[in-house]
């Protein structure tokens, strides 16, 4: 339960936050929601992308409480609630503008809370095309199912026994994204049940110890280095 503290500040937390409205030109983006501590460590990811010949531009999606507080939006349910309307209203407006655009999403750690939010949120005729999950610190039974009706392709999740101090230690004892205390999606991947009835709509990919080649060591932040985002993340975004 947020503090008294927590809730008198929250409106002004909230205020110059959330999504970036300045969308490049073209018809095809890539919408990318960091986690809780905000843009910091992902020049590498969107530097590989590019080295992999993604050419669609890149945008980084901000939201939630500043980095001096950024432990709030671990599990504030009104800095997600927040967070989450504000990317599904986003994703509403490109596509309003570029009817015929292309839009993808990759989320890392609670910042594919805030995508999986926004997706189930959306009206029933808003679609994006490809989702990408890396380390997701949702629970593992979260549903999926609101959220993949709005992906034409695939949802991408990759995850990693690993990744054990944020998404095993740290959400076990304090939480998911969605509140759950338990190892996070990230930490051992989605119910293979839900994921199986959803007929291939989610893909998941647990660690290979091949990747520590490209800089990638399984744990949470080694989804962002630079070669495996060149080798493995760019070719699903073509």
């Amino acid at each position: 339960m947020p503090s008294l503290k927590t809730i008198l500040l929250l409106p002004l937390l909230l205020l110059g936050t959330g999504c970036a409205t300045h969308d490049p030109p073209g018809d095809k983006m890539i919408l990318l929601v960091p986690g809780v501590a905000g843009n910091i460590g992902y020049d590498g990811l969107e530097r590989g992308l590019a080295d992999g010949g993604v050419s669609q531009p890149v945008v980084t999606v901000s939201w939630g409480a500043p980095l001096p507080l950024f432990v709030l939006n671990f599990s504030g349910d009104s800095i997600h609630a927040d967070a989450e309307g504000k990317l599904a209203a986003r994703i509403g407006a490109w596509a309003a503008n570029h009817p015929d655009g292309q839009i993808d999403l990759i989320g890392h750690s609670a910042g594919c809370g805030v995508i999986l939010g926004a997706l189930a949120r959306m009206p029933a005729d808003l679609h994006v095309r490809n989702v990408v999950l890396l380390a997701p610190s949702v629970s593992p039974g979260y549903e999926l199912g609101p959220s993949a009706g709005h992906v034409e392709g695939t949802i991408w999740v990759f995850y990693s026994p690993h990744d054990k101090l944020f998404l095993s230690w740290r959400t076990g004892n304090f939480g998911t994204y969605d509140g759950i205390k338990t190892p996070a999606a990230g930490n051992r991947g989605f119910d293979p049940a839900m994921v199986e009835a959803l007929h291939g709509k989610v893909v998941q990919h647990a660690y290979d110890p091949a990747w520590a080649q490209l800089g990638n060591d399984g744990d949470h932040g080694g989804w962002l280095a630079k070669a495996f985002a060149t080798t493995v993340l760019a070719a699903l975004l073509q």
